[in-house]
């Protein structure tokens, strides 16, 4: 299939070729081409065949071959060599490399062409109206091709985006469920532990202080009641993603800090009162998992839990001193506490530390990004950039503008030569010169369209001045 491809369109323009050089001579009252020009053509056309079959490939090379070939079927017979595998080999230049490449390509073509023109046809004034239009049919064709390499580009990029979006999918289903099981390890985790400290202490303070043991077994009834009711807010959670908690943060944070407060340790507490978004939650979680840590690894201890705002970032930091009791309860933990925080710091894009202090105590500091602040992007606008297809659009608008009332000026100029009052080569030099200082300032349409404007409309007030001046008889200015 792919070598039908490759080979469809080559003999295709070969065939049209060998067409053209046997019906060609009677269309264009040219001589017909000799034996040794028709065997020049027929080798050229052959070449031109093979080679056009790699321009998906090797499309630079087969521009190459294909200018060589075209200059040595031009050379053997000018009018009879229609030169259509150039316009394809540009094409596939065009969409297959860079802009630049396709610019260097396009002026390669041209050039060669104008240089087999003038060699065969002389300077006169039918030359001019061949070197516009062959320019014009090999921008055209550049033109596509570049049009042709964004359409593919964009096709490109839009496959890249949606195999990236299925990826994301998974990796967030990936992360939701991680997320799911840290969260479930905190809950239990800080509940259960409070639990368990609470009935060890109603026992140790059985013999001593009985008066105490109701209010201990009462919190831990109530404890676990909260634990319940957090698991069962979880499993809500996991049913439906996108009901999320009501509360304000800064509030379920205080909440949570006084429910460790109420097991008798001293807790002190820096937190502002607007924290919201990711990094919120984030903070959230972290928080809890340290306050576990700290009632089953350091009974006892003080803590303080503070969050700072600074350069955009918050910087929470949750700190106990040395533990003052001698129970221990490190065998309730599971040993994914720290490395569970630190993945919720990563999941909003922050960091985390975690490390004992100088004293005995331990430390955790996470810095996570502030998402309730304002936008990096709508501080700094980035300015707006053109597309690429509307710099092509500008391009041909201005070269299309310029070109075709220059071809049909070449075309009519071959019937004012056979008046006395024609324009003469200065006149048409002079109209062309009005045509691209009207057509140029198209480029920039979109950058300046009110001094475009003004431009386009004086020049277009030039052109009854330049017409009277051209219709002077002979075809040259009065002295």
């Amino acid at each position: 299939m792919e070598t039908t491809r490759n080979w469809a369109l080559p003999v295709l323009l070969a065939s049209a070729q060998v067409v053209w050089l046997w019906h060609g001579a009677a269309v264009t009252d040219s001589p017909a081409p000799g034996p040794a020009a028709l065997v020049g053509i027929l080798v050229a056309v052959a070449v031109e065949t093979v080679v056009l079959t790699r321009r998906r490939t090797a499309p630079v090379r087969v521009l190459v071959w294909t200018l060589g070939a075209s200059v040595l079927g031009q050379a053997m017979a000018y009018d009879a060599y229609a030169d259509l595998g150039l316009l394809v080999a540009l094409y596939s230049v065009a969409v297959r490399r860079s802009a630049a490449l396709a610019t260097r390509a396009l002026g390669a073509a041209v050039g060669s062409s104008w240089l087999m023109a003038v060699v065969q046809i002389g300077f006169r004034t039918a030359l001019a109206t061949q070197l516009v239009l062959q320019a014009a049919a090999y921008v055209i064709c550049a033109g596509l091709g570049q049009a042709r390499r964004q359409w593919l580009a964009r096709k490109l990029a839009a496959a890249r985006l949606l195999a990236g979006a299925e990826e994301n999918r998974q990796q967030a289903g990936e992360a939701e469920r991680g997320r799911l099981a840290r969260e479930l390890h905190d809950v239990s985790a800080h509940h259960l532990t409070s639990v368990v400290v609470t009935v060890d202490a109603a026992r140790r303070l059985g013999d001593r202080r009985p008066e105490l043991v109701p209010e201990a077994m009462e919190f831990a009834e109530r404890t676990g009641r909260e634990t319940l009711t957090a698991i069962q807010r979880l499993v809500v959670a996991m049913r439906d993603a996108g009901h999320a908690d009501p509360r304000p943060m800064a509030g379920r944070i205080h909440e949570l800090v006084a429910a460790f407060g109420r097991l008798g340790r001293p807790i002190a507490t820096e937190i502002p009162e607007d924290l919201a978004g990711p990094s919120a939650e984030a903070v959230h979680g972290i928080a809890r998992e340290a306050l576990t840590n700290a009632l089953r690894y350091a009974p006892g201890a003080a803590v303080r839990v503070a969050v700072r705002r600074e350069d955009a970032t918050l910087e929470l930091t949750v700190e106990n001193a040395a533990p003052r009791g001698t129970p221990d309860y490190r065998g309730m933990g599971s040993g994914r506490g720290v490395s569970g925080m630190r993945e919720r710091a990563a999941a909003v894009g922050g960091d985390l530390t975690a490390g004992p202090r100088p004293d005995g105590g331990w430390s955790v500091r996470a810095t996570l990004p502030d998402t309730t602040g304002p936008r990096q992007s709508a501080l700094n606008p980035r300015r707006r950039r053109f597309l690429r297809e509307q710099r092509l659009t500008d391009t041909v608008l201005a070269f299309t503008a310029a070109v075709l009332p220059l071809i049909v000026l070449l075309v009519a100029a071959e019937g004012w030569k056979q008046h006395d009052g024609g324009a003469g080569p200065w006149g048409i030099g002079l109209l062309s010169s009005l045509l691209t200082l009207h057509a140029l300032p198209l480029l920039w349409r979109r950058r300046a369209p009110w001094t475009v404007l003004v431009t386009v409309l004086v020049t277009s007030w030039l052109w009854p001045l330049v017409c009277v001046f051209t219709a002077r008889p002979g075809g040259a200015p009065a002295d």
